[in-house]
């Protein structure tokens, strides 16, 4: 799933997976043995993001999250809403995935994603064209400040 955070004066969001507890119930990682489990997280940086349909859905519901969505601060991009017999939204899934995109959309994300690992998984998937916009990304992430020089 594309995830864009796109909080205003925004770092890197962490957010810890909801846990099961002896009861089978969700939870986050509380109680006095929660420093002996590793606590699994997922991270957004600001810009575009990729995070599995099912690991989504988990933290989708946290209090957190709803109000960034709400807000508008995180953006669920090319997904398909599943819906209770109350009309209310109860997990989404990917509608498309970053290749099935038109190469036009691709270039848009590309341009607004700052995570390098994803950038370099996009690249080994992406033609000429699509790793020459990567690259591009890449080395203005890496090399921030290069067309200051010129004013």
């Amino acid at each position: 799933m594309i995830i864009d955070y796109r909080k205003p004066k925004a770092g890197v969001l962490t957010i810890p997976l909801p846990m099961k507890t002896a009861k089978g119930q969700k939870g986050v990682n509380k109680g006095r043995n929660a420093s002996h489990r590793k606590q699994k997280t997922i991270r957004l940086i600001p810009g575009i993001n990729e995070i599995p349909d099912d690991v989504w859905n988990q933290v989708r519901d946290l209090k957190k999250i709803k109000f960034y969505l709400g807000e508008g601060h995180i953006v669920e991009k090319y997904v398909e809403e599943k819906k209770d017999a109350k009309e209310k939204v109860i997990a989404v899934e990917t509608k498309k995935v970053f290749a099935e995109l038109e190469s036009k959309e691709q270039e848009l994300l590309i341009k607004d994603t700052f995570d390098l690992k994803l950038l370099g998984k996009w690249r080994k998937k992406g033609n000429d064209f699509l790793k020459g916009v990567i690259d591009d990304q890449i080395d203005s992430i890496k090399n921030p400040h290069e067309d200051d020089d010129e004013e």
